[in-house]
Parts: C-alpha cells; sequence; structure tokens
C-alpha cells in the first residue's frame, strides 16, 4: 500500500500523509507503518529528515529531498503558548517562514500536542492551550 501510494506521488511524503493513506484499508498505527518501512529501507524505501519517506527507485526532481528535522524545543510548551488564539494556518505559516519546516511536518506537530491534551484546536480552527505553565 505505501509503495503504491508513492509510486503515485511525484514527491516523497510526510508519515503522517502515508498513515492517513495507509489506515483507510488496515487497521493500524504510524509506529506500526514506520517499523515496516525502515524494515525495508535499504532495498525499497528511502528515509529522509523530518519523517518523509520517499522510494528507493524514484529520482524526485521536483523538489529537494532535504527535509528539516524538527527540534522539539520549537514545539515546547513555552514556545507554543504564544500562539493562543492564532488560527493553525497561521501558525503553520510562521513556522514555515521562521523555520523553513514543511507544512505537513507542522500540522503533524500540532496534531500531536492535540492527541496529548496539551492544545485543543478548535472548530473554528483556533488554537487554544488546555496546559498552562
Amino acid at each position: 500500500i505505501v509503495d503504491e501510494l508513492l509510486q503515485a506521488s511525484p514527491l516523497p511524503l510526510h508519515i503522517s500523509e502515508i498513515y492517513n493513506y495507509v489506515k483507510k484499508f488496515r487497521n493500524t498505527n504510524e509506529k506500526s507503518i514506520i517499523r515496516n518501512i525502515q524494515v525495508n529501507s535499504k532495498s525499497l524505501f528511502v528515509i529522509y529528515s523530518g519523517s518523509f519517506v520517499g522510494l528507493s527507485s524514484k529520482m524526485y526532481f521536483q523538489t529537494p529531498t532535504k527535509f528539516r528535522r524538527i527540534k522539539p524545543s520549537h514545539f515546547s510548551l513555552i514556545k507554543l503558548q504564544v500562539f493562543n488564539g492564532f488560527t493553525v494556518e497561521e501558525v503553520v505559516n510562521y513556522f514555515v517562514k521562521e523555520f523553513n519546516y514543511h507544512p505537513t511536518q507542522v500540522h503533524y506537530q500540532l496534531k500531536q500536542k492535540a492527541e496529548v491534551g496539551v492544545l485543543k484546536i478548535t472548530k473554528n480552527n483556533k488554537i487554544k492551550f488546555l496546559k498552562k505553565l
């Protein structure tokens, strides 16, 4: 399934994009997908910085394959709290412009923070912090 998805994509994909696709067909989790990709990484997949995955048999001409690895300190509670009340897109745009992250990486980080109860993304797509310092 991952091979087919990456074959159809002109670019390497973030692990969250791969997971969102695979979960439509299989009951799985991100860790399982990552492990399977790592097991096959030498022959089938290439794992790039920043949790991006491509095919080893494919040349990617449309984009550089040097993705920035996320610095955990950029997404610490202290740093993120200044964005309370901002829209998700405002936060994404900031991190893309300031640190040259891929938008998918920022969305993924915010989703992870929401899943562990640090923040909530409201119906109007704004960030609301649930944990205070």
